[in-house]
């Protein structure tokens, strides 16, 4: 079987994704294990609250770590199809036009509302959809695509 050269491009953007695939692995381990420790705190009675009516750390871990741990879910992806980019494998490359296309629609209706009230400053919010685009942009051109084939 003849190598295939990966281009610049392709290299960086799969690099980007393995360093913040790796990253959310290692938040998402972070926030399991704070989990647990907030339960155990809880149930072993020396969850504390620093100030009266103020939350506590386990309190707040258990209410927003099994959110947070369903929001890493999809960085784990970019770890995979990190590595499938690197070796230009055509599942990764399909993979990543889905997995950015899904995020462009999160992105989207979540701005939705934001805008429809008039917020100032909430322009800062178009920058991730800008390179969600790109992304898509660049994985669906045709050069990219046959260096996948």
């Amino acid at each position: 079987r003849m190598e295939r050269r990966v281009s610049i491009g392709i290299k960086i953007i799969a690099w980007i994704e393995i360093i913040i695939g790796s990253l959310a692995t290692l938040l998402l381990v972070l926030s399991v294990i704070s989990y647990f420790r907030g339960l155990y705190e809880i149930h072993k009675g020396i969850d504390k609250p620093i100030n009266t009516g103020d939350p506590s750390s386990a309190t707040i871990a258990v209410q927003f770590g099994p959110f947070f741990m369903i929001a890493l879910i999809p960085f784990l992806f970019l770890l995979f199809t990190g590595k499938g980019i690197l070796k230009l494998r055509s599942w990764a490359r399909r993979t990543n036009l889905i997995m950015w296309s899904i995020i462009l629609a999160i992105l989207l209706l979540n701005l939705t509302p934001i805008f429809s009230r008039d917020v100032r400053g909430a322009h800062w919010l178009l920058i991730p959809v800008f390179f969600v685009v790109i992304l898509i942009y660049f994985f669906a051109r045709p050069k990219v695509r046959e260096q996948f084939k």
